[in-house]
This record gives C-alpha cells, structure tokens and sequence, in this order.
C-alpha cells in the first residue's frame, strides 16, 4: 500500500511539472487585427464578403476612411473575395487565411458553437433597419410595443441578450488542454485506478491477517514458565 501511494505521488508530482512546462512554454498567439482600420492596412490576410450584402455597396460608394479602402479593395478583387452565397463566405471563413465582414447573422454561431473562430472587432459600423410588419390600422401595433417597452424594462432584453450574444465564449475553456498539449483530468484517470488497485490489494491483506489472528488456534504456555512454577512448588514443600 505505502509503495502504490508513492508511486501515485511521484507520477502526480511529474506530471505537474509536465504540465507547467507546457503552459510556461505556450505561444499566445498576438492579434494584430483589431478594427476596421487595421484590416484596411493590411494586405496579408484576404477579407471579403457576400456579393449581395448591402455593405458592399456601403463601402464602394463611401468616400471616408477606412470604408473607401475597403470598399476599393472589394471592387478590385471581386471575383476571389465576394462570395455567391454567405454561407460559402463563412465556410470560406471556417476554413482559415480568410476574414469574413459579416453582419450579425453569423456571431451566435461564432460565439456559442465555434471555438476555432474569433470575431476581430466589436465594434458596429452598419446597422441594418429591422421592422415588425403590421396590416395599416391593426390593434395589435400599441399591444406589441408596450409589451416591447416592458420587456426593456423589466430587464428581460438584457437577459435574452445576454442569454443569445454572450461574448464570453466560457464553454471552449473546458477543450484549451487538448488545443494546447496540456494534460487533462481525464488523462490522469488510470494513475487513479493504479491507486484504487493498490488500496484495494491492502486491504484484503490486512482483511486476511486480520481473519488469521482472530480465529487461530492458542499456543500452550511456555515450557520454562511451567518450570519456575513448579520449581517454587518444591521449594515450599521442603520448607514445610
């Protein structure tokens, strides 16, 4: 038992200091794009968009900076950075070496089921107008809007906000050990069966002596002890 305890504590111990050196020796990786100013001034990584995006045509025809550059590099590479659907502009995203303008449509995705995907700015720089139809006249648009206004001020936007566009991405923390070599609670999990075997082995050794010394047979009492007692019977019979 005392040499499977040691041998669990010298395995942890070296598997810490595995750890450590693996964590001390990772490449945090610098993220050089941070804006749209950023992405105007590199040429490095491609960027583009869907074709039919209203964005494109804000940026083609804006004569401010960065969307004038952006938009004259969207014209010039048209064919290879403008995609035929969104979808192909995100898998094209997905893929690597591509950085996809993309409105809103995408960021749930991005950030609740892509761990492999970041969004480069958080900044909004064009808005899309959205608007709930109603028949003209129809009594349901005073109903919608105060139940819209109660639900902002109840707080029950900023819980459905929060709830769908959550930037905190905490579920891809549980896979950082495996994306970075580092080793995982489930990793130590036949050093802990090692340990369960080792305790379970002692105890059935100790049970068995235990059983042993509870039920063997008594040993007769030692020869010389019988023989000093019947030496000082005789003695006091002769004094007698």
């Amino acid at each position: 038992a005392a040499g499977t305890w040691w041998f669990f504590v010298l395995v942890a111990i070296a598997s810490y200091t595995a750890n450590l050196a693996a964590f001390l020796s990772q490449s945090v990786p610098d993220q050089q794009i941070k804006s749209l100013t950023d992405l105007a001034a590199q040429t490095d990584v491609p960027y583009g968009t869907y074709k039919k995006y209203k964005i494109v045509t804000f940026f083609q025809g804006s004569s401010e900076e960065p969307f004038k550059t952006i938009g004259k590099y969207l014209t010039k590479n048209a064919d290879q950075v403008l995609s035929k659907t969104s979808r192909q502009a995100m898998d094209t995203a997905i893929q690597g070496d591509y950085i996809f303008i993309s409105p809103t449509t995408y960021e749930y995705e991005i950030l609740k089921e892509r761990c492999d995907m970041v969004i480069l700015t958080s900044e909004y720089f064009f808005k899309y107008q959205v608007a709930l139809p109603f028949p003209l006249e129809s009594p349901h648009v005073s109903e919608v809007n105060i139940a819209l206004m109660k639900m902002a001020e109840d707080g029950e936007m900023d819980v459905l906000e929060n709830r769908w566009f959550n930037k905190d991405k905490n579920h891809c923390k549980s896979d950082s050990a495996q994306s970075k070599n580092v080793l995982g609670m489930d990793n130590f999990g036949g050093l802990f069966y090692f340990l369960t075997m080792g305790m379970a082995v002692a105890a059935l050794v100790f049970f068995i002596e235990w059983i042993w010394f509870m039920f063997r047979r008594p040993v007769d009492e030692p020869v010389e002890a019988f023989s000093e007692t019947g030496k000082n019977k005789a003695n006091n019979n002769t004094g007698v």
